[in-house]
């Protein structure tokens, strides 16, 4: 009797655990979701695939700059040239690292070869275009060749041109570009590049004053003036900007007082580019204009004694090292005793001919143009002006 209560019991057990087995799902619904999911996968897999293939797209290029730009976030940052490498010229700095070492080392020919490679496989490197830039420029002073000059000049250019350029090498290549378009003659694109780079960078005082140098060569005075104020307003106490506008406001509007402030303050900064024979040759000359003669002689000798000019007396800027210079010669120190001796003999007869010339209507002396006379009536006959006949 107990063998059958346990039979059955037994059998009730396995009845339940059947029961249980019945309800589980089989081996294929248990993988269905797994298979509908790679099918999924699949199909669209399938359309990138297709769409790639109609819109000539390279998945390995997108792989490539996914994981360049995960891998620049985090390493690029310890990278010493990091504020001129844009993304994609992370990806290739070894290359751009060997031009910058081949132009360091002086290798140019080696350099230019290195970057004419990097531009011609990736030809919006803004990197590789500027080492190819500044490679034609040192060859163009090595060499003394407008051909590679101009050549550096273009390459300047197309890294201002590229969508991706890192703030800071747009800034050095632009500067570098304004300055050898000035250097070649071409003052009025240097000026426009610098009207440019004002506009992206319009709170930097270097570029408004390098655009006021600019305006000043091309002999656009009030443009010139506009911009070294607008540097004075950036920072009131460039002294660089200071000089410059002493300087228009000393030799264009004459006005002497005004112009003696902004000198004097411009020349005691001893900022970059101050100490310049014309700035003080003309607040020296400024001050004679109201008569203050020793105040003015302490200016020319300060600049005798900074090596601006041979002495106080002798404020020339241009000089010839070679040549000997002194304020006062006898006739026997010149050597020339015996045309000295000509002049003083006839100085009656030669001052008849110029007055001659300068009569109003039929002479060809024009009143002088740079503000020398204090008295009187100065007249020049203009042969140059600017490099061009006139």
């Amino acid at each position: 009797m107990s063998n059958l209560k346990q039979r059955k019991k037994n059998h009730h057990l396995e009845h339940k655990d059947d029961g249980r087995k019945s309800k589980k799902p089989s081996a294929f619904y248990q993988a269905k979701p797994f298979v509908i999911s790679l099918a999924i996968a699949t199909v669209i897999l399938l359309l990138i695939l297709l769409g790639a293939n109609i819109y000539n797209i390279n998945l390995l290029d997108i792989y490539r700059y996914s994981v360049t730009k995960q891998s620049t976030s985090e390493s690029k940052v310890s990278y010493p040239k990091a504020s001129i490498t844009s993304v994609n010229d992370y990806s290739i700095r070894g290359l751009l690292d060997d031009g910058d070492q081949s132009m360091k080392e002086n290798k140019l020919d080696e350099a230019l070869k290195i970057y004419s490679s990097i531009v011609k496989k990736y030809p919006s490197s803004p990197r590789g275009l500027y080492g190819l830039a500044v490679t034609f420029d040192k060859l163009a002073e090595k060499r003394r060749s407008n051909d590679y000059l101009e050549n550096s000049i273009a390459e300047y250019q197309k890294v201002l041109n590229q969508k991706d350029v890192p703030k800071d090498l747009y800034f050095l290549a632009g500067k570098r570009l304004a300055n050898r378009q000035t250097f070649r003659g071409w003052s009025s694109k240097a000026a426009e590049t610098l009207e440019k780079m004002t506009q992206k960078y319009s709170n930097s005082s270097e570029l408004w004053n390098e655009l006021g140098v600019s305006n000043l060569i091309a002999g656009r005075n009030d443009p010139a003036r506009q911009a070294f104020k607008q540097a004075l307003e950036i920072n009131p106490n460039d002294g660089y900007a200071k000089v410059h506008l002493g300087f228009i406001i000393k030799t264009i509007d004459l006005n002497n007082e005004d112009g003696i402030k902004l000198l004097q303050d411009g020349i005691q900064s001893k900022h970059p580019g101050t100490k310049d024979g014309r700035f003080y040759f003309h607040l020296g000359d400024a001050l004679q204009r109201i008569d203050k003669n020793n105040e003015a002689l302490e200016v020319y000798e300060e600049g005798a004694k900074i090596g601006l000019f041979l002495s106080k007396y002798q404020r020339s800027l241009y000089n010839v090292n070679s040549l000997t210079g002194q304020p006062w010669w006898t006739p026997e120190q010149t050597k020339n005793n015996k045309y000295l001796k000509l002049l003083e003999d006839n100085w009656k007869v030669i001052r008849d001919e110029g007055l001659a010339q300068m009569d109003a209507e039929k002479g060809t002396f024009l009143p002088e143009e740079e503000n020398l006379r204090e008295k009187g009536d100065w007249k020049q006959f203009t042969l140059y002006q600017q490099g061009k006949k006139m």
